[in-house]
């Protein structure tokens, strides 16, 4: 037998091995606790008291599901991804909600939420000094006080209305003050514009980039790069934002139990409110993953792996703390050195030939079991920590459990962020996905293809594929950079990532003519048009290649307003006011602007 035989032998052999253990963990599916989705922490608000009790986190956001559920979370990565797509698709659909049928088929059923979102106040509010005004003023602000207050069971509705042209829905979109009926373009504009503001960033006084609104911050390479290109900046969650004054919070996720202590009504009804915050976030990330939504969302991998509950190791801080992980990895290489250390060596040599900085050697005599937090407070990592020198001998041991409560900062606002999602998504079908499955399953891919798009597109009868200004048209867009291309596909679809399969797409894209004839005698003077809720663009047919690209990113980057499906009379131009009072409210706080 030759050796490319003998290959060919060994992959069909794994590979049914392979095949025999996904049948087997398939058959522990049924025994693996797939409970319905999650109830929420608002759901039980009135029975959060705000002294003496036991509260445990864990047990309520579906972190364990019991030893078999242990067990297939652990071969996850060994399981075929075809069939963990079978088995969400039918926990999905299993755990769905089936709207009220409306008498008329063109009315919407009286149970599916509607929402008033102004847009204009949320813009207004980016200068806000007080980043929770900030917060509350923005889209997702806005859209948390209209739905998080809702059983979960209603969020988990997936209707199509027969002018949505196949795109499913949670609830409806009402942009107040603009001129536009929400067919599925204001519904799918939501979703990439909430990715957006919990990811734009600001230039503060000292120069330094930070995130606009404060559930987020950005991840220590993206800090240091100081950049303001979104493409090249990456996120964590923000831990500040769920620190307590006792820490019992942040150590809930670690400890068997949360004993919380007498807290003033105020500081708890703010702690709870930025964690509701974080838990809705999650079910935003359910309901899209529900209507087949990507969400462009440039996490860490610390994130993904804290929503799946992977192992986090020190190597994972690296993201979260650049400074913190470079200074503990500097001590355990100079604890491992010690212990190499030749008998006529000194620990400065040992230390110097294993590359560790002289700075760590110079804080030894001074370090104690304590360590500082990202909000600048301070942590014992033993009882009595502040006055017990870390001995040699104790290094690793300090080392990890420093990592550990660094890390674990993280871990309330994910584990907030993971009880929406399993509130909206069955938590034993998240935990079949590796960390890298999920970010492919909720974001999608960073890359339009173009190639996918151009099989998917349709042309007017007077207009087809090889007519002159649609082949510029693919030319030109081809070589755009993928932000462009990204904004291009927000500008005709109100998302900003394209469906992986030709079978995912619920709609083609069209391209139509211009029908004005003044767009006909002089089409270089008119911008092209486009229609989001039925992925459409009316596209001039422009005179050269320079035309189109201008026109085009002109177009995308400046034309992002859903204002013209009807005029609004007099009456109905409501909303402005309150983005009027938000930059009122801006410039009491920045007289100079």
């Amino acid at each position: 037998m030759g050796l490319v035989e003998s290959n060919r032998s060994s992959v069909v052999a794994r590979f049914s091995v392979l095949k025999c253990l996904n049948e087997d963990l398939l058959e522990l599916l049924p025994f693996a606790g797939h409970s319905p989705p999650l109830a929420l922490m608002s759901a039980h608000r009135q029975q959060i008291p705000t002294r003496g009790f036991e509260f445990r986190l864990d047990s309520v956001v579906g972190l364990d599901f019991g030893t078999i559920s242990s067990l297939l979370a652990s071969a996850r990565a060994l399981m075929f991804s075809y069939e963990k797509h079978k088995v969400l698709t039918r926990s999905v659909r299993n755990s769905g909600t089936t709207p009220k049928h409306a008498e008329d088929d063109y009315d919407y059923p009286e149970d599916l939420p509607q929402v008033l979102l102004n847009r204009p106040k949320a813009a207004a509010a980016i200068c806000r000094l007080d980043p929770m005004a900030r917060l509350s003023a923005s889209l997702f602000g806005q859209l948390f006080l209209e739905l998080h207050f809702l059983n979960p069971m209603i969020l988990r509705i997936a209707y199509t209305h027969p002018m949505d042209d196949g795109q499913q829905r949670s609830f409806k979109v009402k942009f107040e003050g603009e001129g536009v009926d929400d067919y599925g373009g204001p519904y799918r504009e939501c979703f990439t514009q909430i990715s957006s503001e919990l990811q734009a960033v600001k230039i503060g006084a000292d120069k330094r980039l930070s995130c606009v609104l404060p559930l987020l911050q950005l991840a220590s390479k993206s800090k240091r790069n100081n950049k303001a290109d979104t493409g090249a900046l990456s996120y964590v969650f923000n831990p500040e934002v769920c620190h307590t004054r006792d820490e019992t919070i942040t150590n809930a996720s670690s400890s068997s139990a949360c004993p919380f202590f007498a807290f003033d009504n105020v500081y708890w009804d703010q702690v709870a409110l930025r964690i509701e915050m974080f838990a809705f976030l999650g079910q935003l990330i359910g309901i899209a993953i529900r209507n087949k939504i990507y969400l462009p969302l440039y996490f860490e991998p610390i994130v993904w792996k804290l929503l799946v509950g992977d192992k986090i190791e020190l190597v994972d801080l690296k993201q979260v703390n650049m400074d913190a992980f470079i200074a503990l990895s500097d001590l355990r290489k100079l604890a491992q050195a010690n212990k190499r250390k030749k008998s006529e060596e000194t620990l400065e040599d040992a230390a110097a030939r294993a590359g560790v900085a002289v700075e760590v050697l110079e804080i030894l005599p001074d370090l104690r079991w304590t360590i500082t937090l990202s909000d600048g407070s301070v942590r014992e990592l033993r009882k009595g920590g502040h006055a017990i020198p870390v001995q040699f001998s104790d290094i690793d041991t300090y080392v990890n459990l420093a990592a550990q409560t660094l890390l674990g900062e993280s871990r309330v606002a994910a584990t907030a962020v993971r009880l929406g999602l399993c509130s909206v998504i069955p938590a034993s079908s998240i935990g079949l996905f590796t960390w890298r499955e999920l970010k492919t399953l909720v974001c999608g891919s960073e890359e339009l293809d173009l190639d996918l798009l151009e099989q998917m597109t349709e042309y007017d009868d007077d207009i087809t594929s090889s007519s002159p200004h649609i082949r510029m048209f693919w030319s030109v867009l081809r070589k755009f950079s993928p932000p462009d291309k990204a904004a291009f596909l927000r500008f005709v679809w109100a998302r900003s990532r394209l469906p992986s399969t030709a079978e995912e797409f619920n709609q083609k894209f069209k391209v139509q003519e211009f029908t004005s004839e003044a767009s006909k005698r002089c089409p270089d003077d008119h911008l092209p048009n486009a229609h989001t809720c039925f992925f459409s663009l009316n596209l001039p047919r422009y005179t050269s290649h320079a035309v189109m690209r201008r026109k085009l990113l002109y177009a995308i980057h400046n034309c992002v307003e859903m204002d013209a499906d009807f005029r609004l009379t007099d009456s109905e131009m409501t909303g402005w006011e309150n983005a009027d009072s938000e930059f009122a409210a801006t410039s009491r706080e920045r007289p100079g602007l």
